[in-house]
């Protein structure tokens, strides 16, 4: 028998109107018993009392929907009750006693209502113990990397102010946080069975832990994208002021000093800005613009005093020495000559000692997927006029993955790429 929320309501109604007021041994009304009456309704009482708790137990235990209780055979009162019946019989007593009869109507619901709740609780224990067989944490095999990486995430979030006093820092933390975020806030349904089951081991302490900083983080985050629109204007603005006095001063080497690491700084402020609020946003456009109008007003002072400038900049170097070094070049050539057919490359250079790796995990509609990559920096001279070579980035990409699968990210020209340029009777 199924039995409906409404049914078993019901009888647990009627239970309750027959349990009102304690089971008492006290003369209530009318005949008084006699000492062997009143000694045997109240053994009768106190082990009626002991089961009315049992299936209040039992009943709690229900409407909580935790059976965590293994049920005995007729919820350890049925059998029992039995033999309180024999014994009432047994006892002799007046039926027409007003706590004879509190008593044997409490015995009679009981009788009737056990069943129906055994019944009950048997099918919900059943499925409560199916459920718990999946909670088992064997049946989620992302577990010990999920917890690793929240323990990598308290690391990154747990200090705010650590990461956002540094927009070179937060450039490189605020990219990562909102798949990091919305992944933290997949968990709790991801392992609901396990957390509901308190089975989830030391996931839900990380999870506890994650919670007094995530949110933490995020609030600081939204209140600094307020500030960086100040902070960039600063940064722009003395790389223009420091532009104008290099002019003034007649010393170029303020382009590669103050007025690129500021430059650098407002691109770095740009960058978060970016991350945070997503590049379509109004307030971001609005940066990009004033980066492009800024940078304009910096290459006019810089192109007035090329010939100081140029004379200072030397070809890059040239400083990994791997193996493969000779096959990395040719991939590079083939794609910038693919790209650009009427450059006149002069030189392909490797400036840095070693790859850079970076891992991480990225969110989709198709779920998280992990990103594992290595990039090696080139620089590309070309020569752009009689007398004059640029400088330009490019990139080999190493997909660990997918066996180190290789290409080569050339696009670098006319996409805010720091570029340089040189004399080309200076090149090395």
């Amino acid at each position: 028998m199924i039995l409906t929320q409404k049914s078993l309501k019901g009888l647990f109604t009627i239970l309750l109107v027959c349990m009102l007021g304690a089971i008492s041994t006290q003369t209530l009304a009318g005949q008084k018993l006699l000492y062997p009456q009143e000694k045997a309704l109240k053994s009768i009482s106190n082990k009626v009392s002991s089961m009315v708790k049992t299936f209040k137990t039992y009943k709690a235990l229900h409407e909580k929907k935790t059976y965590t209780r293994k049920p005995e055979p007729g919820l350890g009162i049925t059998k029992k009750l039995d033999q309180v019946f024999i014994e009432f019989e047994n006892a002799k007593l007046p039926q027409d006693h007003k706590k004879v009869k509190n008593v044997k109507s409490w015995m009679d619901a009981l009788k009737k209502n056990t069943p129906l709740l055994e019944e009950y609780y048997l099918e919900g224990y059943g499925k409560f113990q199916a459920n718990a067989k999946k909670a088992d944490i064997e049946n989620f095999p992302d577990y010990d990397q999920d917890v690793a990486r929240l323990k990598e995430m308290y690391k990154a979030y747990k200090n705010p102010r650590s990461v956002f006093n540094n927009p070179e820092k937060a450039k490189v933390v605020v990219p990562k946080f909102n798949d990091e975020y919305a992944f933290y806030k997949s968990l709790p349904t991801k392992y609901a069975l396990p957390l509901q089951a308190n089975k989830a081991r030391s996931l839900k302490t990380w999870l506890k832990t994650n919670d007094k900083y995530l949110d933490k983080f995020k609030a600081y985050q939204d209140d600094y994208a307020n500030k960086l629109p100040g902070m960039f204007d600063k940064e722009i603005n003395q790389a223009v002021s420091m532009a104008e006095k290099a002019r003034a001063n007649n010393k170029p080497a303020f382009f590669k000093g103050g007025v690129a690491q500021h430059f650098r700084r407002a691109t770095d402020v740009l960058s978060v800005m970016e991350a945070i609020k997503g590049k379509e946003d109004p307030a971001v456009v609005a940066l990009v613009k004033k980066y492009d109008q800024q940078k304009q007003k910096i290459d006019a002072v810089e192109n007035a005093m090329a010939a100081e400038l140029l004379a200072s900049i030397k070809a890059p170097g040239d400083k990994y020495s791997g193996s493969d070094k000779s096959n990395l070049m040719t991939m590079i050539r083939k794609e910038w000559e693919k790209l650009y057919p009427e450059d006149d490359i002069m030189a392909i250079r490797f400036p840095a000692n070693n790859w850079n790796r970076s891992t991480s995990w990225k969110w989709n509609n198709s779920g998280w997927y992990k990103v594992d990559t290595s990039a090696l920096v080139v620089k590309v001279v070309v020569k752009t006029e009689k007398e004059i070579a640029t400088i330009y980035p490019a990139y080999i990409n190493k997909n660990h993955l997918k066996g180190d699968s290789l290409n080569v990210g050339a696009q670098t020209k006319g996409h805010g790429y720091v570029t340089q340029k040189m004399l080309v009777k200076n090149f090395e």
